[in-house]
């Protein structure tokens, strides 16, 4: 009973870390269309250096998008980076990639 217990929670842990939520923000918002999230949701998905539970979406242009994903809890890590769309595809700038600490100082 114990192990079946254990093996639920670890599903459970398991699946809420595949579930990012997305916040698009932004007065350029309307510009994504729902593919266009999907695409960039799965993207950052697929890179476990970038994962996240929670992903912000800034769009810049038609094709181009600022992201930020990570934790948004003080001591702890969140990414900034730059998407672009090329042809259908969404795409990590690589040269964007910035790591921040979030650090309350008095």
């Amino acid at each position: 009973m114990r192990s079946a217990i254990m093996i639920t929670a670890v599903a459970g842990l398991l699946a809420l870390q595949s579930c990012a939520h997305v916040l698009l923000v932004g007065p350029a918002s309307a510009q994504l269309a729902r593919d266009d999230i999907q695409q960039i949701k799965q993207a950052v998905r697929q890179r476990p250096d970038l994962r996240s539970g929670a992903i912000f979406i800034r769009p810049l242009s038609a094709d181009r998008v600022s992201v930020q994903s990570g934790s948004s809890k003080v001591g702890e890590t969140h990414w900034t980076f730059t998407m672009r769309r090329v042809g259908a595809r969404w795409n990590v700038d690589e040269s964007s990639i910035a790591s921040n600490r979030i650090v309350v100082t008095h």
